[in-house]
């Protein structure tokens, strides 16, 4: 199964590293390319092309809403 996590900041990064072990193909993104290089760092899959996470199996999305939903928004557009 592959699984996308978008939106990689304290609930999604901590989700993507519980899922990962259990299904190795889960794949993080996030907009931010500072989160997605410590993340790689440590070893796990994340990505600030969100094309990367086509075709998954299942997407979470665990984005700030920001005071006026702005994250929410600028994902979904993403």
């Amino acid at each position: 199964m592959r699984i996308a996590v978008i939106g990689l900041g304290r609930i999604g990064s901590r989700i993507l590293r519980e899922l990962w072990v259990r299904f190795p193909a889960t794949l993080g993104v996030d907009c931010d390319p500072e989160k997605v290089e410590k993340l790689r760092a440590e070893g796990l899959p994340a990505a600030v092309d969100p094309q990367e996470a086509a075709g998954a199996d299942v997407y979470l999305m665990a984005v700030s809403t920001g005071p006026r939903m702005e994250g929410l928004f600028a994902a979904a557009a993403g």
